[in-house]
């Protein structure tokens, strides 16, 4: 370990030896109407610098412990000068001085013309001086403007990452609650995107007057609540209410969203699945995903259902399959609470979903 710090000292001592011999070198030539590279020739300017860096060698060799020593101790005092100062402080300390040194080296091109090399060397070490202090001045008392770009930049990116794969939930399909079966049985993937004119429509349809539209409005934030308890990471409540104000409808706003976030429109509402479609926004439609997952039942079929009310007209039982579709049983009032074998004679496909018309076989 002895051997390399002493290498390491020989070689930093050349490296000095070096250094100050040209720079010595450059100023005889500036200020003192002198030219050692003419004046030595060639073998005398080799001689100079092997003899000064030799000299320099030696001297660190000499005082490497005490050498180590200066070093480290000055290693210390800049880790803790430069632990105490924000990384975002730094960064954009040497983002300015490299943009100052920048210009700097643009400007001392315009002093290749001045014919007195000690003046050209002077104007471009003080314009290199002045530039980079400037630079890091400069940027360092703006550092809120930077630090603001800065944060920006890293919080949307982190904002992208999260609203990944994002699906947007419309008040219909909160109101179904289907959509807590779906999430639960893991075919839903991505964030679910809650927005809060989705909350405040629930909200104000809960303060309805109307029973029915009252329980409904309920259903929904406590179904909201449940998915936000089950799914806590993946259900985001999004503040949009700020966005998109020159838009007045609500349909409207979470299309724009999507848009926005990149992601699909969950919904059972016709209109919105209409408007969607239009501006080509990818839609999920709850009631079409039941419709492809109903039993495929033809006319013909023999089924056993439980027959569980009488029907409007005379005669007619009602039945429901699994996955609640209406069957309609002609001559089935009788069997009311029982199990009877039917045949099915049509099927009607309508707005709310299909009906099944059978009689007893």
């Amino acid at each position: 370990m002895k051997k390399i710090t002493y290498f390491l000292n020989v070689l930093f001592g050349v490296l000095i030896g070096f250094v100050c011999t040209y720079v010595t070198f450059e100023v005889l030539i500036a200020f003192g109407n002198f030219n050692p590279y003419i004046v030595l020739r060639t073998w005398g300017v080799l001689g100079v610098y092997a003899i000064v860096c030799a000299v320099f060698a030696l001297l660190f060799l000499i005082f490497s412990d005490k050498t180590a020593v200066a070093v480290k101790r000055m290693a210390g005092f800049l880790e803790g000068l430069f632990s105490n100062i924000p990384t975002i402080d730094l960064l954009i300390g040497v983002i300015g001085l490299i943009i100052g040194l920048l210009i700097a080296s643009l400007l001392a091109v315009l002093y290749n013309g001045i014919p007195w090399h000690w003046l050209r060397l002077t104007l471009s070490a003080l314009t290199y001086l002045v530039l980079g202090y400037l630079g890091v001045a400069i940027t360092t008392k703006r550092r809120n403007d930077f630090s603001s770009v800065f944060k920006g930049f890293s919080k949307n990116e982190k904002k992208k990452e999260k609203y990944q794969n994002a699906k947007i939930l419309d008040t219909s399909v909160v109101i179904d609650g289907r959509i807590l079966d779906i999430m639960r049985s893991g075919f839903l993937e991505g964030t679910i995107i809650v927005s809060d004119l989705i909350l405040n429509e629930l909200r104000h349809i809960a303060d309805f007057s109307d029973a029915n539209k009252r329980t409904r409005g309920r259903r929904g934030l406590d179904l909201l609540k449940i998915m936000q308890q089950e799914f806590d990471k993946r259900v985001v409540v999004v503040n949009v209410s700020g966005k998109y104000k020159d838009v007045e409808e609500v349909d409207e706003k979470l299309v724009l969203l999507t848009k926005d976030l990149k992601g699909k429109i969950i919904t059972n509402d016709y209109n919105l699945n209409m408007m969607a479609t239009v501006q080509k926004v990818p839609v999920l439609n709850i009631n079409e995903l039941a419709g492809c997952l109903k039993p495929n039942v033809m006319s013909g079929e023999m089924l056993e259902v439980e027959v569980i009310k009488p029907g409007k007209e005379d005669g007619q039982g009602v039945a429901f399959l699994d996955d609640g579709t209406m069957i309609v049983i002609e001559g089935g009032k009788k069997y009311v609470g029982s199990v009877m074998t039917v045949e099915i004679t049509s099927i009607i496909q309508t707005a709310s979903g299909r009906m099944i018309f059978a009689a007893g076989a």
